[in-house]
């Protein structure tokens, strides 16, 4: 966390994204992070422009995903999911169960229709709830067993939001990605 920054020179250098610096960190369902069994998972056929990264993964018949975020001993995050809605043989007990090292909540969530509490960068999210860590990581899992389960993107917001003094940024000449530019940049000034 940077308290007392106030000017932010990073010119010409390779920064693509701003996450880290909000508090932000995003686990999709390719990234590091993201873990599913052998077997049970396989990806959509076609883009999908209404899941994150334009893409996701699908179990069929049901089946488990975990999400693990770094959270360190005593820090604070909310935490939201967002999956592309599915109409055919959703699973009916689709559940987020989140651990945050000392106890498991589990958060019951229907497939068939998008998420509805935020949106982010243009994508409804589902809030999971305000967990704090008590043994350095956090784990979300996904789980459903009477049908289709889709495993999409996780996201951490550190609470309260690192606070931020800066005033300038300069960023020109970084490849920076659509969510950084669109939603990180405000954030920080």
């Amino acid at each position: 966390r940077t308290p007392y920054l106030t000017t932010l020179f990073i010119e010409d250098n390779q920064i693509k994204s701003l996450a880290d610096l909000a508090g932000i960190e995003i686990i999709d369902d390719r990234d590091q992070g993201y873990v599913e069994p052998a077997g049970q998972w396989q990806n959509e056929v076609f883009e999908a422009p209404s899941a994150w990264n334009n893409d996701y993964r699908f179990a069929k018949e049901g089946g488990t995903a975990t999400y693990t975020f770094d959270v360190p001993d005593g820090e604070m995050v909310d935490l939201f999911a967002t999956w592309p809605a599915i109409a055919h043989n959703v699973a009916t007990d689709t559940a987020y169960q989140v651990n945050d090292g000392t106890e498991t909540i589990t958060i019951p969530v229907l497939q068939s229709v998008p998420p509805q509490d935020i949106d982010f960068a243009g994508r409804p999210w589902r809030s999971l709830g305000r967990f704090t860590s008590t043994d350095g990581t956090i784990t979300v899992t996904l789980t459903g067993s009477d049908g289709a389960v889709v495993a999409d993107a996780v996201r951490a917001e550190s609470v309260p939001v690192p606070e931020s003094m800066v005033s300038s940024i300069y960023l020109t000449g970084n490849p920076l990605n659509d969510l950084s530019r669109d939603e990180l940049v405000g954030r920080l000034q």
